[in-house]
């Protein structure tokens, strides 16, 4: 979340100079990514009207990248990953920043009015059940030209932890994603000055307990053909010792006391 307030900061730094150079904006996209420790990224797109065309070399000077950097430089907790400007009508600039807490992006913008219209204000709380209270009010600061109205800002957040909406203007929310979204007219967010009000919800005990009985299952699965392949080898059992041998003489005949059955009587006859 930290980073990524830091480098919206940045962004709308570049924003300041594009409402300078033209009458209005085209449009403002934002899509922030905010972790469980409320550091984050996010990749703000910034488009120009046609009249800044005219006068591209001046605009691409206040855009390039030398000075998008040195504003960024000057930004504490936000910095800038990546950036580009397109060219041909409706020019658009994209930034893509890191921030390393929501103060430092509120910061960033609270020291540039015309910026914090768009960026707005984070206050991080908690209420009374514990829970980690995002709130983003945006219309503050102070707009150097009368925003449109046929013109709109829209905003995407992704929370890495189950997030709930509370008291919030959005009107979109995709729960299986952790993903808010709104979206206000350029004239709505200076006149209304809307908020984003977003609680963020601890994971259920059953959640790692799931988590933990598929680790196990899988570990099981991995290991188990391990345990298969060794099998224990059992010694062979040995066969009982032989008397040694010795000399035939000295072994005694082994008497037969099995009873002899006595033979058929003689029958008697001549002597001879």
């Amino acid at each position: 979340m930290m980073p990524l307030l830091r480098r919206s900061a940045a962004a709308l730094l570049a924003l300041v100079c594009a409402c300078l150079l033209s009458s209005c904006l085209e449009g403002y996209e934002e899509d922030m990514v905010i972790y469980s420790n409320l550091s984050g990224r996010a990749i703000v797109k910034v488009r120009l009207p046609d009249s800044v065309v005219s006068q591209f070399d001046s605009v691409q000077a206040e855009f390039s990248r030398q000075k998008i950097e040195e504003r960024f430089a000057s930004l504490s907790g936000v910095s800038l990953k990546n950036y580009s400007l397109s060219e041909g009508r409706h020019p658009e600039a994209t930034f893509e920043i890191a921030f390393t807490s929501l103060e430092k992006l509120s910061a960033a913008a609270a020291a540039n009015p015309p910026a914090q219209m768009l960026v707005g204000e984070f206050v991080v709380k908690k209420d009374e059940e514990g829970r980690t209270v995002v709130e983003r009010n945006l219309g503050k600061g102070t707009a150097t030209m009368e925003l449109p109205s046929d013109k709109f800002a829209q905003f995407k957040i992704h929370f890495q932890s189950p997030v709930e909406l509370s008291n919030t203007d959005s009107g979109f929310k995709d729960g299986s994603h952790n993903d808010v979204r709104y979206r206000w007219s350029l004239s709505d967010i200076d006149r209304k000055r809307p908020s984003m009000i977003n609680k963020l919800v601890k994971p259920f005990p059953w959640v790692y307990i799931v988590g933990g009985a598929v680790a196990l299952l899988i570990l099981g699965r991995i290991l188990w053909p391990v345990f298969m392949k060794k099998k224990v080898k059992m010694p062979a059992a040995s066969a009982p010792a032989k008397p040694p041998a010795g000399p035939a003489s000295a072994q005694a005949p082994v008497e037969n006391k099995t009873p002899q059955r006595p033979g058929p009587p003689r029958r008697p006859g001549p002597q001879r």
